[in-house]
């Protein structure tokens, strides 16, 4: 049952790692193995090699989430498929890379770069890696591959071995025999600066030292951020007299999600304002009433999710809490998206939609709660 619900969890998780793995290695196939490679978290001395500019980090937990037995499964029921078509299997990929993804990734940590000066999202970013594999098997491997021979090279960058694909902006430095760092030339330049104690790493950037000192490190899935000034004035624009209005005093967001016999999602919303985050939170109290009306055919197992949903506001910060059995969670989310596709088989009757109608000066967008300009903690709903 556990296989249906991470199966959609894991195949977007992973994909950021080998959607870099895959800039180095294109000679090799790895879409075979996106399943295979959710990653890491206790990532605390990768985050501290991180530079200041940043506007979101990743940190993923390997070890934690291979241990579900339902995952080792599906993993290689996947593999399975993919040679069947035709892929290369695991043992190729090991023998052209050097690295098993299914024993010799431990922990991940992404880098998202703050937007450029002109408001649009930079290029580039940065992904650490750390494992049980090793430079010299690695390097070994790659070596030996007549593919790579054609597109790639090793050389040495900043005194450490460095992996780079003709054409390709990004590459790969080992910077450390089992820590593997993939970004654009400026990133890994301030990579290599923080790590020789030239630059302040991401620790001294005192909005991300903030949000991160609430992190739950030892959860299997966690991320963190620092809400840039171009996009909180994008969105203080779009929710100008909504219900959501508060939301442009959002600084910083920090998600967590453990899985075990439950499904446990933790969400917190840092306000620069204090007095608006329990507007905040009551906006988001009045969204769960929305979603189910605007949805009437909700099948009745999500509406109980949305039920056991707990909405906080303490002191400067919003949360919003699930904890839900994680069978019970499968069956309501697979319930949800069968509703979603058999709604989406129906014809138009007539292909006349009502106008979206834009609210007035102080009503309510309609389907929502006008949140009370308070700071007063909205009720909370308790789990199932």
């Amino acid at each position: 049952m556990k296989k249906f619900f991470l199966k959609k969890c894991f195949l977007v998780l992973a994909a950021f790692l080998f959607f870099h793995l895959s800039t180095f290695f294109p000679f090799f196939p790895l879409f075979p193995f996106l399943p295979l490679a959710p990653l890491a978290a206790g990532a605390q001395d990768l985050v501290g090699f991180l530079p200041q500019d940043a506007m979101v980090v990743i940190s993923l937990n390997v070890g934690k989430i291979l241990a579900i037995p339902e995952v080792r499964k599906f993993a290689d029921e996947q593999m399975a498929k993919a040679q069947a078509e035709g892929a290369p299997g695991l043992d190729e990929f090991v023998q052209n890379v050097g690295i098993d993804p299914m024993k010799d990734l431990k922990e991940v940590v992404i880098l998202v770069p703050p937007f450029d000066p002109s408001g649009k999202p930079a290029e580039g970013g940065l992904t650490l890696i750390n494992g049980t594999f090793e430079e010299a098997r690695v390097v070994a491997a790659l070596e030996k591959s007549e593919d790579f021979r054609k597109e790639g090279k090793i050389e040495k960058y900043e005194g450490m071995t460095a992996v780079r694909i003709t054409g390709k902006p990004a590459f790969a430095v080992f910077t450390a025999t089992d820590t593997l760092a993939i970004g654009t030339e400026g990133f890994i330049k301030k990579l290599v600066a923080v790590k020789s104690g030239k630059e302040k790493g991401i620790m001294y950037n005192s909005a991300f030292a903030e949000v991160l000192k609430r992190a739950k490190t030892d959860s299997e899935i966690w991320a963190a951020g620092v809400v840039p000034a171009e996009l909180k004035t994008r969105f203080s624009k779009a929710a100008l007299e909504t219900p959501f209005g508060a939301f442009s005093t959002l600084a910083n967001l920090l998600v967590s999600i453990d899985l075990g016999s439950d499904f446990e999602m933790a969400v917190y919303l840092g306000s620069d304002q204090p007095k608006s985050a329990g507007m905040i939170a009551a906006a988001l109290q009045g969204l769960i009433p929305s979603v189910k009306a605007a949805a009437a055919q909700m099948p009745p197992e999500l509406v109980k999710v949305l039920d056991a949903i707990v909405v906080k506001a303490d002191g400067p910060v919003a949360s919003l809490g699930l904890k839900y059995n994680l069978l019970k969670f499968q069956e309501a989310v697979k319930k949800a998206q069968e509703a979603g596709a058999a709604a989406a088989t129906m014809p138009d009757p007539g292909g006349v939609h009502p106008p979206q109608i834009e609210p007035k000066p102080g009503e309510a967008q309609p389907g929502l709660t006008q949140p009370a300009a308070s700071e007063t903690e909205p009720a909370a709903h308790q789990g199932d």
